[in-house]
């Protein structure tokens, strides 16, 4: 497993609030990577840490378990509880972009968000499947911040997937004007920077002169004192 995604898996603790991520992130790479399904149990059971593993070391029936749904079950039983339609309700419909929140974070909470509350049970019937990426759609697309939002509207994305990458396209985009901007404002400051080091060096010669022309005048002045005296 040493070339898998597996290695950026962030292992469950027993918070509920990371574990639909946590399984998410274990069943994506497991799709992408074709893993058959002891792979997946396996890779499960390596991936519980604190909490959750003390749960699986304590209980010697879970190892008996040989199906993966199964044993997200268990451990969903244990560690997570089932929220009422209102407070999922209202979690769906709060959803937003949080300042510094990136938009893969935000894609990922919403299908999860959404998913838990079109389709709680992750029924495969194709109307519902259909009805939940449409949500996941419009819903991503008015959690996004105002001005990213615009611009995806603007683009007109047919799907979810479609839409996430625009946005990060924008999102980037507006991160290279903001670079290129900060860039603009420290090469002023260099320029000003250098000009009033130019001008300081100017001062110092111009003193350097006038000091020298004082000493001359003096040295000059002398002589001529010292032959008045003389003379007198």
């Amino acid at each position: 497993m040493s070339n898998s995604l597996v290695a950026s898996l962030t292992p469950f603790k027993g918070k509920e609030d990371s574990f639909e991520f946590f399984i998410k992130q274990l069943n994506d790479i497991a799709r992408l990577e074709k893993w058959i399904e002891t792979k997946r149990i396996l890779v499960l059971k390596l991936n519980l840490k604190d909490e959750a593993l003390k749960f699986l070391v304590s209980n010697p029936k879970l190892e008996d378990i040989n199906d993966f749904d199964s044993l997200v079950s268990r451990l969903k039983e244990k560690f997570c509880k089932q929220p009422n339609f209102e407070e999922t309700q209202r979690q769906f419909h709060n959803l937003k972009q949080k300042v510094s929140q990136s938009i893969s974070d935000l894609a990922d909470q919403v299908s999860l968000s959404t998913e838990k509350f079109i389709n709680p049970e992750g029924s495969e019937e194709e109307n519902l499947v259909t009805l939940t990426e449409k949500l996941k759609l419009s819903k991503f697309i008015e959690a996004l911040r105002p001005d990213i939002r615009v611009e995806v509207k603007n683009l007109g994305p047919k799907s979810f997937k479609s839409a996430v990458a625009m946005a990060k396209n924008i999102d980037n985009a507006f991160s290279g004007e903001f670079n290129a901007t900060d860039s603009g404002i420290n090469q002023i400051l260099s320029q000003q920077l250098d000009t009033n080091k130019q001008i300081m060096e100017l001062s110092e010669r111009v003193n350097a002169i006038s000091t020298q022309n004082m000493a001359v005048n003096s040295l000059t002045e002398a002589p001529s004192t010292s032959s008045n005296e003389q003379i007198n």
